[in-house]
Protein backbone atom coordinates (compact mmCIF):
# COMPACT_ATOMS: atom_id res chain seq x y z
CA UNK A 1 0.00 0.00 0.00
CA UNK A 2 1.48 3.28 -0.80
CA UNK A 3 1.42 5.32 2.39
CA UNK A 4 3.80 8.22 1.66
CA UNK A 5 2.29 11.13 2.13
CA UNK A 6 2.05 9.93 6.01
CA UNK A 7 3.88 12.76 7.64
CA UNK A 8 6.75 12.77 4.97
CA UNK A 9 8.25 9.38 6.47
CA UNK A 10 6.61 7.12 4.39
CA UNK A 11 4.22 4.00 5.17
CA UNK A 12 6.73 3.15 8.33
CA UNK A 13 4.89 6.17 10.62
CA UNK A 14 1.58 4.83 9.59
CA UNK A 15 2.60 1.26 10.67
CA UNK A 16 4.36 2.69 13.79
CA UNK A 17 0.93 4.20 14.69
CA UNK A 18 -1.00 1.62 14.27
CA UNK A 19 1.45 -0.65 16.28
CA UNK A 20 1.24 1.87 19.03
CA UNK A 21 -2.70 1.81 19.02
CA UNK A 22 -2.33 -1.93 19.06
CA UNK A 23 0.07 -1.91 22.33
CA UNK A 24 -2.46 0.89 23.79
CA UNK A 25 -5.20 -1.47 23.47
CA UNK A 26 -3.63 -4.19 25.05
CA UNK A 27 -2.60 -2.26 28.14
CA UNK A 28 -6.33 -1.04 28.42
CA UNK A 29 -7.38 -4.46 28.18
CA UNK A 30 -4.96 -5.68 30.49
CA UNK A 31 -5.91 -2.83 33.09
CA UNK A 32 -9.86 -3.55 32.65
CA UNK A 33 -9.25 -7.00 33.34
CA UNK A 34 -7.25 -6.57 37.02
CA UNK A 35 -9.66 -4.17 37.79
CA UNK A 36 -12.35 -4.95 41.00
CA UNK A 37 -16.04 -4.02 40.06
CA UNK A 38 -18.56 -3.01 42.59
CA UNK A 39 -22.22 -1.74 42.08
CA UNK A 40 -21.16 1.70 43.08
CA UNK A 41 -18.89 2.00 39.97
CA UNK A 42 -21.38 0.74 36.90
CA UNK A 43 -21.42 5.09 35.80
CA UNK A 44 -17.86 4.95 35.96
CA UNK A 45 -17.77 1.41 33.84
CA UNK A 46 -20.59 2.75 31.54
CA UNK A 47 -18.41 6.07 30.91
CA UNK A 48 -15.68 3.74 29.74
CA UNK A 49 -17.97 1.40 27.93
CA UNK A 50 -18.80 4.90 25.99
CA UNK A 51 -15.07 5.80 25.71
CA UNK A 52 -14.10 2.35 24.40
CA UNK A 53 -16.96 2.63 21.79
CA UNK A 54 -15.66 6.08 20.67
CA UNK A 55 -12.30 4.72 20.12
CA UNK A 56 -13.40 1.73 18.51
CA UNK A 57 -15.57 3.71 15.88
CA UNK A 58 -12.27 5.75 15.20
CA UNK A 59 -10.39 2.78 14.94
CA UNK A 60 -13.30 1.84 12.24
CA UNK A 61 -13.26 4.70 10.23
CA UNK A 62 -9.69 4.32 9.90
CA UNK A 63 -9.88 0.75 8.67
CA UNK A 64 -12.42 1.35 6.04
CA UNK A 65 -10.05 3.77 4.81
CA UNK A 66 -7.30 1.57 4.53
CA UNK A 67 -10.01 -0.86 3.39
CA UNK A 68 -10.81 1.28 0.47
CA UNK A 69 -6.98 1.86 -0.40
CA UNK A 70 -6.54 -1.59 -0.75
CA UNK A 71 -9.92 -2.74 -2.72
CA UNK A 72 -9.27 0.05 -5.19
CA UNK A 73 -6.23 -1.91 -6.03
CA UNK A 74 -6.46 -4.31 -9.29
CA UNK A 75 -3.91 -6.62 -10.69
CA UNK A 76 -4.03 -6.39 -14.60
CA UNK A 77 -2.01 -8.42 -17.09
CA UNK A 78 0.11 -6.08 -19.21
CA UNK A 79 -0.45 -5.88 -23.14
CA UNK A 80 3.27 -5.09 -23.78
CA UNK A 81 5.08 -7.15 -21.33
CA UNK A 82 3.06 -10.06 -20.29
CA UNK A 83 3.81 -9.30 -16.70
CA UNK A 84 0.83 -8.96 -13.86
CA UNK A 85 1.23 -5.57 -12.58
CA UNK A 86 -1.01 -2.98 -9.91
CA UNK A 87 -3.49 -0.71 -11.44
CA UNK A 88 -4.94 1.78 -8.74
CA UNK A 89 -8.53 2.62 -10.08
CA UNK A 90 -9.39 5.46 -8.08
CA UNK A 91 -10.96 5.57 -4.39
CA UNK A 92 -14.28 4.08 -4.56
CA UNK A 93 -13.53 1.40 -6.83
CA UNK A 94 -13.63 -2.35 -5.53
CA UNK A 95 -11.59 -5.15 -7.47
CA UNK A 96 -13.71 -8.33 -7.77
CA UNK A 97 -11.02 -9.77 -5.69
CA UNK A 98 -10.73 -7.25 -2.93
CA UNK A 99 -12.90 -9.64 -0.92
CA UNK A 100 -10.39 -13.02 -1.20
CA UNK A 101 -7.16 -10.97 -0.75
CA UNK A 102 -8.72 -9.26 2.66
CA UNK A 103 -10.52 -11.65 4.05
CA UNK A 104 -7.04 -13.94 5.86
CA UNK A 105 -5.84 -10.27 7.07
CA UNK A 106 -9.51 -9.26 8.50
CA UNK A 107 -9.65 -13.02 9.50
CA UNK A 108 -12.52 -13.08 8.21
CA UNK A 109 -14.73 -15.63 5.70
CA UNK A 110 -15.04 -14.63 1.64
CA UNK A 111 -18.98 -13.12 2.73
CA UNK A 112 -17.96 -11.26 5.59
CA UNK A 113 -14.83 -9.66 3.83
CA UNK A 114 -17.48 -8.56 0.54
CA UNK A 115 -19.73 -7.11 2.77
CA UNK A 116 -17.21 -5.52 4.95
CA UNK A 117 -15.37 -4.16 1.66
CA UNK A 118 -18.80 -2.82 0.15
CA UNK A 119 -19.62 -1.12 3.33
CA UNK A 120 -15.90 0.40 3.84
CA UNK A 121 -16.54 1.38 0.00
CA UNK A 122 -19.59 3.04 0.66
CA UNK A 123 -18.80 4.98 4.06
CA UNK A 124 -14.81 5.89 2.45
CA UNK A 125 -14.95 5.50 -0.78
CA UNK A 126 -16.64 9.14 -1.90
CA UNK A 127 -15.35 11.16 -4.11
CA UNK A 128 -15.83 12.73 -7.25
CA UNK A 129 -14.99 9.34 -9.42
CA UNK A 130 -17.42 7.51 -7.24
CA UNK A 131 -19.72 9.79 -4.93
CA UNK A 132 -21.43 8.31 -2.55
CA UNK A 133 -22.56 11.41 -0.44
CA UNK A 134 -21.19 9.61 3.21
CA UNK A 135 -18.27 11.40 3.94
CA UNK A 136 -19.98 13.09 6.50
CA UNK A 137 -20.20 9.96 8.06
CA UNK A 138 -16.71 8.88 7.58
CA UNK A 139 -15.32 12.12 9.35
CA UNK A 140 -17.43 11.94 12.44
CA UNK A 141 -16.59 7.96 12.48
CA UNK A 142 -13.05 9.01 12.10
CA UNK A 143 -13.97 11.39 15.26
CA UNK A 144 -14.99 8.69 17.36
Amino acid sequence: MDTDHVDGRGGAALDELIARLQADAALVAAAVSGAPSTGADQEAWVARAAACQRVLNAVTGAQDAVIVRSACIEWQLSESTGELIQVHRGIGYAALDAPDILAPALGASHAQAARRVTRAVRIAGDGPAHPTGLSGLQAAMVQG
